[in-house]
Protein backbone atom coordinates (compact mmCIF):
# COMPACT_ATOMS: atom_id res chain seq x y z
CA UNK A 1 0.00 0.00 0.00
CA UNK A 2 2.71 2.51 0.95
CA UNK A 3 5.70 3.06 -1.25
CA UNK A 4 8.92 3.76 0.68
CA UNK A 5 9.52 6.90 -1.39
CA UNK A 6 6.04 8.28 -0.71
CA UNK A 7 5.72 11.80 0.60
CA UNK A 8 3.43 11.44 3.64
CA UNK A 9 1.61 14.69 2.85
CA UNK A 10 0.52 13.44 -0.57
CA UNK A 11 -0.37 10.01 0.82
CA UNK A 12 -2.61 11.50 3.50
CA UNK A 13 -4.27 13.80 0.98
CA UNK A 14 -5.03 10.79 -1.22
CA UNK A 15 -6.43 8.91 1.78
CA UNK A 16 -8.58 11.93 2.64
CA UNK A 17 -10.02 12.03 -0.89
CA UNK A 18 -10.79 8.30 -0.65
CA UNK A 19 -12.44 8.79 2.73
CA UNK A 20 -14.65 11.58 1.37
CA UNK A 21 -15.68 9.39 -1.55
CA UNK A 22 -16.54 6.44 0.70
CA UNK A 23 -18.40 8.68 3.17
CA UNK A 24 -20.61 9.88 0.32
CA UNK A 25 -21.33 6.42 -1.10
CA UNK A 26 -18.69 6.24 -3.82
CA UNK A 27 -16.11 3.46 -4.10
CA UNK A 28 -12.59 4.11 -2.87
CA UNK A 29 -9.85 4.34 -5.46
CA UNK A 30 -7.32 1.53 -5.70
CA UNK A 31 -4.30 3.79 -6.10
CA UNK A 32 -0.99 2.94 -4.48
CA UNK A 33 0.08 5.58 -1.97
CA UNK A 34 3.14 7.10 -3.58
CA UNK A 35 4.19 10.51 -4.89
CA UNK A 36 1.53 10.46 -7.63
CA UNK A 37 -1.30 8.99 -5.53
CA UNK A 38 -2.81 12.36 -4.65
CA UNK A 39 -3.09 13.36 -8.31
CA UNK A 40 -4.50 9.96 -9.30
CA UNK A 41 -7.07 10.10 -6.49
CA UNK A 42 -8.00 13.65 -7.53
CA UNK A 43 -8.57 12.63 -11.16
CA UNK A 44 -10.50 9.50 -10.12
CA UNK A 45 -12.75 11.64 -7.89
CA UNK A 46 -13.39 14.10 -10.73
CA UNK A 47 -14.30 11.23 -13.05
CA UNK A 48 -16.74 9.84 -10.47
CA UNK A 49 -18.39 13.19 -9.73
CA UNK A 50 -18.47 14.78 -13.17
CA UNK A 51 -21.75 14.49 -15.04
CA UNK A 52 -20.01 15.58 -18.21
CA UNK A 53 -16.35 15.10 -19.08
CA UNK A 54 -13.86 17.41 -17.49
CA UNK A 55 -11.75 19.42 -19.90
CA UNK A 56 -8.08 19.86 -19.20
CA UNK A 57 -6.19 22.61 -21.02
CA UNK A 58 -2.45 23.19 -20.67
CA UNK A 59 -1.06 26.67 -21.27
CA UNK A 60 2.61 27.05 -22.08
CA UNK A 61 4.25 30.38 -21.29
CA UNK A 62 7.14 29.72 -23.71
CA UNK A 63 9.69 30.10 -20.93
CA UNK A 64 9.63 26.54 -19.64
CA UNK A 65 6.74 27.20 -17.29
CA UNK A 66 3.06 26.74 -17.78
CA UNK A 67 -0.12 25.90 -16.02
CA UNK A 68 -3.18 23.74 -16.43
CA UNK A 69 -6.79 24.80 -16.27
CA UNK A 70 -9.48 22.29 -15.40
CA UNK A 71 -13.05 22.98 -16.46
CA UNK A 72 -15.59 21.11 -14.36
CA UNK A 73 -19.13 21.00 -15.68
CA UNK A 74 -22.06 20.43 -13.36
CA UNK A 75 -25.63 20.73 -14.65
CA UNK A 76 -26.83 22.24 -11.35
CA UNK A 77 -24.31 25.07 -11.58
CA UNK A 78 -25.17 25.67 -15.24
CA UNK A 79 -28.89 25.76 -14.41
CA UNK A 80 -28.29 28.15 -11.51
CA UNK A 81 -26.48 30.67 -13.72
CA UNK A 82 -29.04 30.34 -16.51
CA UNK A 83 -31.84 31.05 -14.03
CA UNK A 84 -29.86 33.95 -12.59
CA UNK A 85 -29.48 35.38 -16.07
CA UNK A 86 -33.23 34.99 -16.65
CA UNK A 87 -33.87 36.82 -13.35
CA UNK A 88 -31.65 39.70 -14.53
CA UNK A 89 -33.56 39.95 -17.80
CA UNK A 90 -37.02 39.85 -16.19
CA UNK A 91 -36.17 42.44 -13.56
CA UNK A 92 -34.15 44.65 -15.93
CA UNK A 93 -31.03 44.61 -13.77
CA UNK A 94 -27.45 44.19 -14.79
CA UNK A 95 -25.83 40.83 -14.22
CA UNK A 96 -23.37 42.33 -11.69
CA UNK A 97 -26.28 43.72 -9.65
CA UNK A 98 -28.09 40.37 -9.54
CA UNK A 99 -28.40 39.21 -5.90
CA UNK A 100 -28.03 35.55 -6.90
CA UNK A 101 -24.78 36.22 -8.73
CA UNK A 102 -23.52 38.36 -5.85
CA UNK A 103 -24.25 35.51 -3.44
CA UNK A 104 -22.06 33.15 -5.49
CA UNK A 105 -19.29 35.72 -5.90
CA UNK A 106 -19.35 36.43 -2.16
CA UNK A 107 -19.14 32.73 -1.34
CA UNK A 108 -16.20 32.18 -3.67
CA UNK A 109 -14.36 35.20 -2.26
CA UNK A 110 -15.03 33.98 1.28
CA UNK A 111 -13.60 30.53 0.50
CA UNK A 112 -10.67 31.59 -1.67
CA UNK A 113 -9.83 35.07 -0.50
Amino acid sequence: MFNNDADPEYAFQALYIDKLLVDHGYPATDNCLDQESYHEAFFDALDLLAKKPVRNTFFDDNDGTGYERWDFYDPCITDYFELSNEYSKRHHIRYKKNPYINRVVGGVKKEHG
